[in-house]
């Protein structure tokens, strides 16, 4: 791509008819040579170092802004004035009433805070794309100020590819530290994962595109160079790049996510090692672009070996699987200690061992204590409501779907039990703007829960907390304590009721002490249990888990009413695939 700066007006005649003067003697250059030297490296080297300095710039503000949009919240501002924001512009979906559930089955519309980001993202990506590029004004290295402002452009946005790359595989990781650092979930991480990965797929083919145009039609260079490696290995890279996005289409994600998750590993090792590659045989490690590559290894090793020590820490464990019903199975794993969301490999069922599915822990062990199910009264301790004692372990609650639940499904009753490694634990454990487990305050003293189906299990530490709110803060009796619950099956009930201190008078249902109505086998009136339980003098925090259409649900009436003035915090539990 770089031709050799010229000695002379006559050595540049003979150049350019195919000829190589060879000098032994130093030789002093026209100024006119020198001058076009000089302007030529010297835009180079200004270019070049915008191109590290942006990229710099993407890959900071990327992680920078979900910390700092997180702080927000730590502002003093009215209540009122922060329930009307989100309720009005962080909560609702970006337009119609679908979030969790795709449009069309096919795409994700964002919440309008989540879109606010996405936003920045494709914004700063366009703008960085441009800026800081200019041309040196008849370069030595092209033959035209057109083609010299192409070359920086491509060269640009393939920076720019390889810092959105990083940003690709943080967001994805399960060991995300902007998890830690942030009250952001990790579905909103996703959805960003997915958006970045598109913006650095685009990058990568325009990158390609542009080089390719330019061998064929400025250079004519392009028979020779497409044989090079380092060509080939760009072209692997950047089919790799394209082939994930079509790979990653939610039917296929959702209907086959064995064989999505196969894909998607396949297809990323071949970009990075393509990456890689193609900058390592083309520059020898001159420029630095590899260091880009270095930081989505140390990303991609970080997370892993995270995660294999959380799996190795609780060693192997067997699992017992209980069928509830035809639907539903129960999963106890004895002397496991855990909480939130957990991965677990079940290394008899399949060859694939490496294969891991999330569930939300039910429970390590009764969940409610005798004054906690009288809710911290002593003489209510007396009426000795009852608590059936598991032993210690963990418990899931799992619904039978394709694929590996099948195969659960299918051991269920086998005495032996099933031999499982547990990654655990994930979720607000770990955090230190921790938001997935709502803590009542003075101006959010009440708690309503909506669950459908075995959502109940991530609803389960919301109850147990709620327990311990009582006891520290000493609320007035008259605040909510409510769990509206959604369920086809009327064994899974009696399979949930087994393992929570529940007392029963009449149609009343008291777990611990929440207030529970249980809805078998129709759906939940969800706009008018949120109409009747939120308020404008008290604030209500509304957890959710369920199927998407109930989450949406919720998500859609709860922003209505706070823009209408009720005060409410909305928590949203969700295994995004």
């Amino acid at each position: 791509m770089t031709a050799a700066p010229n000695a002379s007006s006559s050595g540049s005649d003979m150049e350019m008819a195919g000829m190589v003067m060879v000098m032994d003697a130093p030789v002093l250059v026209d100024d006119a040579t020198y001058q076009l030297q000089y302007r030529t490296l010297g835009t180079f080297e200004a270019v070049e170092i915008n191109h590290e300095r942006y990229g710099l710039v993407l890959l900071a503000s990327g992680a920078a802004i979900p910390v700092a949009a997180s702080l927000l919240r730590l502002l003093p501002l009215p209540v009122k004035l922060t329930n009307w924001v989100y309720g009005a512009l962080i909560n609702p979906p970006l337009f119609g009433s679908y979030h969790a559930v795709p449009v069309l089955g096919v795409a994700i519309v964002p919440t309008r805070g989540q879109a606010i980001f996405i936003l920045y993202l494709i914004v700063v990506n366009a703008v960085l794309s441009f800026v800081g590029i200019w041309s040196a004004s008849s370069s030595s290295w092209y033959s035209s100020d057109a083609e010299e402002i192409a070359i920086y452009i491509s060269n640009r946005v393939g920076v720019l590819s390889f810092a959105n790359l990083v940003l690709v595989f943080l967001f994805s990781s399960r060991n995300n530290f902007l998890l830690w650092l942030t009250n952001w979930s990790s579905s909103t991480f996703l959805l960003a994962h997915r958006w970045v990965a598109l913006i650095c797929a685009v990058q990568a083919m325009l990158h390609s595109a542009i080089y390719l145009y330019d061998r064929k039609v400025f250079t004519g260079t392009y028979d020779v160079q497409s044989q090079e490696p380092f060509w080939i290995w760009g072209i692997v890279a950047t089919v790799a790049a394209t082939a994930i996005l079509f790979a990653s289409v939610v039917p296929l994600r959702r209907r086959l996510y064995e064989v999505f998750l196969v894909t998607h590993i396949v297809l990323a090792v071949l970009m990075v090692v393509g990456c890689y590659q193609h900058i390592v045989v083309h520059f020898q490690n001159v420029y630095g672009y590899e260091l880009w590559i270095y930081l989505v290894i140390a990303v991609w090793v970080f997370d892993r070996a995270i995660r294999l020590a959380r799996a190795l820490k609780n060693g192997v464990r067997r699992a017992y699987v209980t069928k509830v019903d035809d639907d539903y199975f129960r999963v106890d794993i004895p002397s496991l200690d855990c909480s939130g969301q957990v991965y677990i490999y079940f290394l008899t069922l399949s060859v694939r061992v490496w294969e891991n599915h999330p569930f939300s822990v039910f429970s390590t062990s009764a969940r409610f204590t005798a004054e906690q199910a009288a809710g911290g009264s002593e003489k209510e301790v007396d009426s000795k409501p009852t608590v059936r004692a598991k032993p210690s372990g963990a418990t899931f609650f799992i619904k039978k779907q394709g694929g590996m639940t099948a195969l659960v499904a299918a051991a269920a009753g086998s005495p032996s039990g099933l031999l499982v490694l547990v990654e655990s634990s994930y979720g607000s454990s770990g955090k230190l703007l921790q938001e997935d487990v709502p803590e009542v305050s003075v101006q959010y003293p009440n708690i309503v829960c909506i669950a459908g189906g075995v959502g109940i299990t991530a609803i389960m530490p919301v109850l147990e907390r709620g327990q311990t709110a009582i006891k520290t803060t000493g609320e007035p009796t008259s605040t909510t304590r409510k769990l509206f619950w959604g369920v086809r099956s009327g064994d899974l009930v009696d399979a949930v009721q087994s393992a929570v201190a529940s007392e029963t008078d009449g149609e009343c249902i008291r777990w611990g002490s929440f207030d529970v109505e249980i809805s078998i086998g129709k759906r939940l009136g969800i706009q008018k249990i949120l109409e009747a339980e939120l308020r404008s003098d008290q604030g209500t925090i509304v957890v959710v888990c369920g199927p998407g259409s109930m989450s949406d649900e919720v998500r859609v009436v709860s922003s209505r009413l706070a823009r209408a003035g009720a005060l409410v915090k909305l928590v949203e539990h969700a295994w995004v695939l």
